[in-house]
């Protein structure tokens, strides 16, 4: 297993999306005993949105004067995780296959052979596809970029649903491939590690009796799932709190797998065979091995913006102009 490069996490980055990057790095192909589902053919044909292929090919924009055209060598993963502890599987009605309280889209540079992640926030307000229970459109609202995996089957039409929805947020970038993970997941990755060891920073005995200030414990899967899960909702950027603890967490989880897969090459498979359950993707094992070689930089972007209070919820309203440059740099050549 080669060396990679050491993942510096950020507060805004939430739990069970990096998990599912983390396993997307360590993954080597596994020939005919692959354990990622390929929906590729099924996905690409469901009319949800065109081909990326499509919306790449000669994509234009003009910003502040400048021409510019999409780097054709960016292709963009997007990663989610979402908030159901079951695992993950088509729903037949709308509604109840969860949300996507973690949004990260992953860009690979073909040529440098480098990747770059984007956080977006899960409060950011966007047009949303609203369908009925029985799966029919109805038209589209401004609310929460979440909710839009609601409106999905739980699986690969809730993905598809927010590839459109993201790249419609991006300003129609492409989107290449999905991996998606259920939270359930984080407990059962937690625990076939043996369990993370953290020194508790302050009182959190709300969230669990356990959590006392200046311990240090290393946390069983349900634990684990509750440090990295709890917020107050009716506290205005409540979410911080929580980020802050999933920080300290994906620190500690790092680690620790590095030094597992050191000890033992085979830890990356007995996590990933443990993870499968929770997740699906359209991404093939060829692929992932892949971009397994690709180094990941160190810092992260965000989309920027700013959270407010609305009516029943907080909502991030995204900055369009600094968007813009930040895509502009990221993902677009002078003409």
């Amino acid at each position: 297993m080669k060396n990679k490069k050491t993942v510096k996490i950020w507060a805004t980055i939430a739990a069970i999306v990096i998990i599912a990057v983390l396993f997307f790095f360590f993954l080597r192909t596994r020939g005919s005993q692959t354990v990622i589902r390929n929906d590729a053919d099924t996905s690409e044909n469901s009319g949800l949105m065109p081909s990326s292929d499509t919306i790449t090919s000669g994509k234009e924009i003009t910003w502040q004067g400048k021409k510019y055209i999409y780097n054709e060598d960016i292709r963009n993963i997007l990663f989610l995780g979402v908030d159901k502890k079951e695992e993950m599987q088509a729903q037949e009605y709308a509604g109840r296959g969860g949300q996507a309280d973690c949004i990260i889209l992953l860009s690979m540079n073909t040529r440098e052979k480098t990747a770059t992640m984007i956080n977006i926030s899960r409060d950011s307000m966007t047009d949303v596809d609203v369908y009925d229970m029985s799966g029919n459109f109805v038209g589209s609202e401004r609310m929460q970029l979440a909710l839009q995996y609601a409106y999905g089957d739980g699986e690969k039409r809730s993905c598809w649903l927010m590839k459109k929805a993201v790249a419609e947020l991006l300003k129609d970038i492409p989107i290449h491939g999905y991996l998606a993970l259920n939270i359930e997941g984080i407990s059962v990755i937690n625990d076939v590690l043996g369990g993370v060891e953290i020194t508790i920073p302050e009182d959190y005995t709300s969230i669990d009796e356990a959590f006392v200030q200046g311990t240090t414990l290393t946390l069983t899967g349900d634990q684990a799932e509750r440090y990295v899960r709890y917020r107050d909702i009716e506290i205005l950027g409540s979410n911080n709190g929580r980020m802050e603890r999933q920080n300290q967490y994906l620190h500690a989880l790092v680690q620790l797998l590095k030094e597992k897969i050191s000890e033992d090459s085979s830890t990356i498979d007995i996590l990933f065979s443990a993870g499968k359950p929770f997740m699906t993707t359209d991404l093939t094992a060829e692929q992932m091995e892949k971009y397994a070689d690709y180094t990941l930089n160190d810092s992260y972007i965000k989309v920027p913006g700013e959270t407010q209070k609305g009516n029943k919820h907080d909502e991030y309203i995204v900055d369009e102009k600094k968007l813009q440059d930040v895509l502009i740099k990221m993902l677009y050549v002078p003409e």
